[in-house]
């Protein structure tokens, strides 16, 4: 058996990459506006399961507040401290 992270290798990172552009474009067709902030936030996640999770809060969050809850509830607690607050 292969003893490996998929992370560690370039198809692995090209498929986290891939997920990240998508969250984020499903959040821009939906909202318009995606705050900065949420972008690189997004795009420091580093499992592809819970990006998939993501994009299926992306598309079916109703604002881009519920989004950002959405994103403290889901993360795993060391994630959601580094979380960053929505602008009013």
């Amino acid at each position: 058996m292969l003893d490996f992270d998929l992370r560690d290798t370039a198809a692995g990172q090209g498929i986290l990459i891939k997920a990240r552009k998508v969250v984020i474009e499903a959040l821009e067709i939906r909202f318009k506006d995606v705050p900065q902030e949420i972008q690189e936030f997004v795009n420091s996640i580093g499992e592809d399961k819970l990006l998939s999770k993501l994009f299926r809060y992306a598309i079916c969050s109703p604002t881009m507040e519920d989004f950002s809850k959405t994103l403290s509830e889901v993360l795993p607690a060391s994630n959601a401290d580094n979380m960053p607050e929505m602008s009013a």
